[in-house]
């Protein structure tokens, strides 16, 4: 049961919107942070930040990096929200706190953890349990609320289980790649009202990388394509 008590607290706080922690490949996540991915609205400002997280083989804990720079404000607080789309939500999980704005969580690291001294730049490390989750909800589910959640959602097909030993394991029933598209669609309409053109050139913009030579050849080759294609339409 503890495997999936973290995805399943969070599963209860979102309602009707199914968050599900991939496989495999989905173990691993990396997020640049800026002020045009605030929700519910872009918002212009000098800080930035990155976020890395790793889902550990057991799926019961979540350790993260956190990172932030020129702030222009003093460091008070880093959560984590889920909400449906270009709605903030509730909070979810604490990445760090102060004396100013306390977690509910006893474990969660201070926003000054790497420099005490240094409000506007910092370094977090954490880890996340199913704790938590439960510490931010005002009224905890219980573990048999859980399952009852987990067996609708089952239901509903969003999810399937598989045996390990004596515990069900949930896994998630969407396809990756159909997913990944409606993401991709959803960040176009909302951000970049529909312009592919608009979409690159940001993400060309906010590399932190330069791209190498194969990597524009294969870029490229990605437009020839979608030039023939339209060719033949």
């Amino acid at each position: 049961m503890k495997r999936i008590t973290i995805v399943a607290v969070a599963l209860l706080s979102l309602g009707s919107t199914v968050l599900v922690f991939g496989d495999e490949g989905g173990r691993r996540f990396r997020e640049l942070l800026n002020g045009f991915k605030e929700a519910a609205a872009p918002i212009s400002t000098t800080g930035t930040g990155t976020f890395a997280a790793t889902i550990n083989k057991d799926e019961t804990e979540i350790d993260y990096v956190l990172t932030f720079e020129n702030l222009e404000g003093d460091v008070r607080q880093a959560h984590i929200h889920i909400g449906y789309p270009q709605n903030s939500g509730g909070i979810v999980l604490w990445l760090c706190d102060s004396p100013t704005n306390p977690s509910p969580s006893a474990t969660t690291p201070e926003c000054t953890q790497s420099d005490p001294g240094n409000l506007r730049a910092g370094h977090v490390t954490g880890t996340l349990t199913a704790a938590d989750v439960q510490a931010g909800l005002p009224d905890p589910p219980s573990y048999s609320s859980v399952r009852g959640m987990l067996r609708l959602l089952e239901s509903k097909g969003f999810l399937r289980h598989e045996w390990d030993g004596p515990r069900y394991v949930y896994l998630p029933t969407a396809d990756p790649e159909r997913v990944r598209e409606t993401a991709v669609q959803h960040l176009l309409s909302t951000f970049f009202s529909g312009s592919m053109e608009s979409a690159v050139a940001a993400m060309l913009g906010a590399s932190e990388k330069t791209l190498t030579d194969e990597e524009l050849k294969r870029m490229a080759r990605l437009i020839d394509d979608a030039r023939r294609k339209r060719g033949r339409t």
